[in-house]
């Protein structure tokens, strides 16, 4: 146990060296960045919090995590971000270090609060949780997004088909969504008319916003904007149609959750509702027997 108490120590001690000193150390700057640092320093004053400690240690952070992950893993990190809406513009060079951060922590302070006897396994387990803290937390704002895109989308289907009909046309009409509507379809919209304005085709910024919400109804609308564009249909009778699609579906899904509602509601009833009434109902019953069996 002893010896296990040492390499553990020896290991911690080593990773928050590297740590404090990846953090804390500057990188090397060549003269171009020296001469560029000391011509910006008289901004620092003016400076936001942002400015002069959010974003350098994100740049730390950004380093911690491309040191001890590959590329693919940051690659799919990243799309987990992408997907989560890039909350506080989360990338996954900086999850990745956040998830490495969090365990070192964690299990520092774990290590050195857990009595003895349970102080490694203690210190593992908890440094295996704030490994995971971070992506479980993005994962849940990605469904959230997807969740709330979901809830938008007959919105912005209404508020399109009433655009294009008063004579709107498409970029248009995704204008007046991008600022009626704030989430992800305002969001998703505003962002492929600005790639539609810097040069990008139509089709390729539809197909980032099926790219950044892979749910069904939206790729069914937006696939449905796309071949409209490509054959020439009116766009107006394609959202009426998507639209008339789109309500039928909710409820067919209302319905579904209707049906499965008694069967959700049948084991609470078991465990928690079922009890209570017995012993309401057979307590006094059960008293009655249990004193007139005493008497006899």
């Amino acid at each position: 146990m002893d010896l296990l108490v040492i390499v553990f120590i020896v290991m911690v001690i080593v990773l928050g060296v590297f740590l404090i000193l990846n953090v804390i150390s500057p990188e090397k700057e060549d003269s171009f960045d020296r001469a560029l640092r000391f011509a910006e320093e008289w901004d620092d004053e003016t400076a936001s919090f942002r400015e002069r400690v959010v974003d350098p240690l994100r740049a730390k952070i950004s380093r911690i995590g491309r040191f001890f992950f590959p590329q693919e893993a940051i690659a799919r990190m990243d799309r987990y971000c992408l997907l989560a809406g890039r909350p506080r513009g989360l990338r996954g060079e900086v999850l990745a270090g956040l998830k490495v951060s969090f365990a070192l922590i964690l299990a520092m302070v774990s290590f050195f609060l857990i009595p003895d006897p349970f102080r490694i396994s203690g210190a593992i387990i908890l440094g295996a949780l704030g490994y995971m803290i971070p992506g479980l937390w993005i994962t849940n704002k990605g469904k959230q997004r997807q969740v709330e895109a979901r809830n938008q989308l007959p919105d912005v289907m209404d508020l399109m088909v009433v655009s294009v009909e008063a004579g709107l046309g498409l970029d248009a009409a995704m204008s007046r969504v991008a600022d009626r509507l704030r989430g992800p379809m305002g969001e998703n919209f505003a962002r492929a008319l600005h790639e539609i304005s810097l040069g990008e085709s139509r089709q390729a910024a539809f197909r980032g916003i099926m790219e950044r919400l892979p749910i069904e109804e939206v790729r069914h609308f937006i696939a449905s904007l796309i071949q409209a564009e490509e054959l020439g249909v009116a766009v107006s009778e394609v959202l009426r149609s998507q639209a008339g699609t789109l309500k039928r579906l909710r409820r067919l899904k209302a319905e579904e959750h209707a049906r499965k509602a008694p069967i959700k509601i049948l084991f609470p009833m078991i465990l928690f509702i079922f009890p209570s009434l017995f012993v309401v109902i057979l307590g006094p019953a059960f008293l009655s027997i249990m004193e007139t069996l005493a008497k006899k």
